[in-house]
């Protein structure tokens, strides 16, 4: 039975390994433009992945990449929703159907830039926030969803700092220098990560309480606004140099994850 399960799972983990490829790309994207931002070497500001996208499509090569990029995320989305079924614990079930969101939400957005459609998440965000905080019910859904994503990004963080990762290398990947290497990478990434989440998070909070979608922000709305902290453009550096770490350990997990 064990043998049969196999191949099966061989395929789903190669679905897995293109959206860790996919997801590290868009990241190291922008990890890269928010430390440029912050440390003002050229003109412009920090990304979310719409803006790291529409950056990279004008390398060369880069419509290629963005089609590349974009079929490994639905690639990621599909294997997170098999990955959704098959668990046994509801936390489980609800973690990876999240994350299936996710991948499908940024494969969306990485089909738009490949496509030259024009940037409109933001507005369209705003909107069905709007949509819902007309609902009597609208604003403490937000602050709820506020809530949820600030414990997912305490977790994230708690992960970095404490060592106790969800996604582990395999063992006998790597040697053990590269493998502490590759480790404390990942450390310092899902803690950069969590810390962009629990700023989305608390933006959401903030929405949801005084009743104002403009308070809302995608992933580049919330590095924009910590840029304009007091500290600001040294937060944002922490931060970017977290994005591209976070960025690298999925590429190091694309190549060696086995299930």
């Amino acid at each position: 039975m064990a043998e049969r399960r196999a191949p099966a799972a061989r395929r789903l983990a190669f679905l897995g390994r293109l959206g860790d490829a996919a997801r590290g790309l868009v990241y190291v994207a922008m990890g890269f433009l928010a430390a440029r931002a912050a440390l003002a070497t050229r003109a412009g500001s920090a990304a979310g992945p719409d803006e790291a996208l529409r950056w990279v499509i004008r390398e060369p090569h880069g419509p290629l990449v963005v089609a590349l990029v974009a079929g490994g995320l639905f690639a990621d989305a599909l294997f997170r929703a098999i990955d959704a079924f098959t668990r046994r614990s509801v936390s489980g079930r609800i973690a990876a159907a999240a994350r299936a969101l996710g991948a499908l939400l940024l494969g969306a957005t990485a089909l738009r830039v490949g496509r030259n459609v024009r940037r409109t998440g933001a507005p369209v965000l705003r909107s069905a926030v709007s949509w819902l905080l007309d609902r009597s019910w609208g604003p403490r859904a937000l602050v709820a969803a506020g809530a949820a994503a600030g414990i997912v990004a305490l977790l994230e963080i708690v992960q970095g700092a404490t060592g106790r990762l969800k996604d582990r290398l395999p063992k006998g990947a790597l040697s053990r220098r590269p493998r502490r290497w590759a480790e404390a990478i990942a450390r310092a990434g899902i803690a950069a990560h969590g810390a962009l989440v629990g700023a989305i998070a608390l933006y959401l909070v903030r929405a949801g309480t005084e009743a104002d979608p403009r308070d809302v922000v995608d992933s580049g709305g919330a590095l924009r606004r910590l840029e304009r902290l007091p500290f600001g453009p040294g937060l944002l550096a922490a931060i970017a140099a977290g994005l591209v770490a976070y960025g690298l350990s999925r590429w190091v997990l694309a190549v060696y994850r086995r299930e």
